[in-house]
């Protein structure tokens, strides 16, 4: 007889729902299609790592070139990638930040000429100190008074110093990143408690630059 013939009946529609509730956002884009459930049936493994990849990354890694998706972008390299027919993105790597803590590092890119900033898994590898060794700064605490740098840069001005007053808005120092004049002002008022930077220092996202209290 036919080799299905041998096989024990399938329910398809508990396998798409079953399918679905494992993966909730591929379900929720474009939803469990036929060739999803026979895929699921033939190749169970290879179909499960498939749609994690695709809830991790999107449907949207399709429209990267191979070298993008591969070697990813350096700082200044370019990008078009095509999302549907007519409406392409272009996109322009600007730098890596620090490391968040979380196992993240924050990207700053373009996209169509719009500074973006986004949250990717840090993957690189533990580097040593270069040179006999590094200075690790603190990072801002996250206390009103603790003010941190918004995004990598080199300090171009430090406009305070320890007993200075400072009201809300008032300008702490200057950043050129992203070739951008970046001020950091101090969110509360307050008097300078520390100065953590002077001019020429190379910081990254979120080191401290100022204590106030």
């Amino acid at each position: 007889g036919r080799p299905g013939d041998s096989l024990p009946p399938v329910d398809f529609e508990e396998v798409r729902t079953k399918l679905a509730e494992r993966h909730k956002r591929l379900a929720a884009t474009r939803g469990i299609q036929d060739e999803d459930v026979m895929s699921s049936l033939m190749y169970p493994d290879v179909f499960t790592d498939f749609a994690d990849f695709r809830e991790r990354y999107t449907s949207s890694v399709w429209g990267l070139p191979t070298w993008a998706f591969w070697k990813s972008l350096r700082s200044g390299e370019n990008v078009n990638v095509e999302l549907e027919h007519g409406k392409d993105v272009h996109i322009k790597m600007h730098t890596v930040g620090g490391a968040t803590g979380d196992g993240h590092v924050e990207v700053f890119m373009e996209m169509n000429g719009m500074p973006r900033t986004v949250f990717v898994e840090d993957d690189r590898p533990v580097m040593g100190a270069v040179g006999g060794g590094s200075t690790k700064r603190r990072k801002a605490s996250g206390a009103p008074g603790s003010v941190g740098a918004p995004m990598p840069g080199k300090v171009v001005e430090v406009a305070v110093k320890v007993g200075d007053a400072v009201e809300k808005g008032d300008k702490l120092a200057a950043l050129s990143a992203m070739k951008m004049h970046v001020v950091v002002s101090a969110p509360v008022a307050g008097i300078v408690r520390a100065v953590e930077i002077d001019k020429g220092d190379e910081l990254q996202n979120g080191d401290l630059v100022v204590e106030l209290e």
